[in-house]
């Protein structure tokens, strides 16, 4: 038997980010069928399985854009025979061109419909739109709040400049695809490295003092990691500093040790969410 014909509760959206508001759906339902739109950036693809404990179902927008609002319920009462109860939140549109809100929704499926009103933390309303902007804005700790967890990315560890090791200090050179990027500076991170979280301090921009190139690095605080191939992941904890320019490699480099001990005080003093 299909997982999918015991399933009698579910909670539709795009989930990206999972955020808080997200939760207050999936608390609600038996599993998730999460709209995979292709242009998630805060939580991509199948990594929002990571942070929902219950079975995830992906339906691809190019694949049910053109259904009919009444198509698109029938799709899941075919998916599902055993359904029940749908939990959407406040702002759900379904169907071809979003023809379908929750009033429709109501009179179309003909088991319980459970609205999720709008959920606010420190009376800001939590959409993944607006925990988008912060993190371009590098208010990482309040997009951390409204997530619920801290924000996090995958790279690829490529070679860098060659500068690091020698003159300033070692860091792992990360090519990041998909993943929405903070504005640049400086920040306090963890990375993943050997299935171990270790504390970080990681820059992000254009290296204004030496070659003008925009680069993503991390440092590792207090440890030898060796050589480092393949991915590696990032937490963001709290921002530094801004992005500047430094008057050759002494400066920076005074600049780079003051940011470790900023790094390793706020990492220190905080709780991982």
């Amino acid at each position: 038997m299909k997982l999918t014909n015991t399933i009698k509760s579910i909670a539709i959206g795009s989930f990206d980010g999972i955020h808080l508001g997200h939760q207050a759906l999936i608390d609600q339902a038996e599993a998730v069928v999460i709209i995979e739109r292709n242009r998630s950036v805060i939580t991509t693809g199948y990594r929002r399985t990571e942070y929902i404990d219950k079975p995830c179902f992906f339906y691809h927008l190019e694949r049910i854009k053109s259904l009919s609002a009444k198509d698109f319920i029938d799709k899941l009462s075919k998916d599902f025979p055993k359904l029940e109860t749908i939990v959407v939140g406040y702002d759900f549109g379904f169907g071809h061109k979003k023809e379908g809100d929750t009033t429709l929704l109501q009179k179309l499926f003909h088991g319980e419909v459970i609205v999720v009103e709008e959920v606010k933390h420190k009376n800001i309303s939590i959409h993944s739109r607006s925990i988008k902007e912060f993190i371009k804005n590098g208010e990482i700790r309040l997009a951390n709040e409204l997530l619920g967890h801290n924000y996090k990315i995958k790279g690829e560890v490529v070679a860098g400049q060659g500068l690091g090791k020698k003159e300033l200090v070692a860091t792992l050179n990360l090519r990041v695809r998909e993943y929405l990027l903070p504005k640049e500076g400086v920040y306090a991170t963890r990375t993943l490295v050997h299935n171990k979280w270790l504390p970080s301090v990681s820059f992000f921009g254009h290296r204004v003092t030496t070659d003008g190139s925009f680069a993503i690095e991390t440092h590792i605080l207090d440890e030898d990691i060796g050589v480092i191939q393949g991915e590696v992941e990032l937490e963001f904890m709290a921002f530094i500093r801004e992005n500047q320019k430094f008057e050759g490699l002494k400066a920076l480099k005074n600049a780079i040790y003051q940011d470790i001990e900023r790094a390793k005080s706020y990492i220190l003093h905080s709780k991982t969410l």
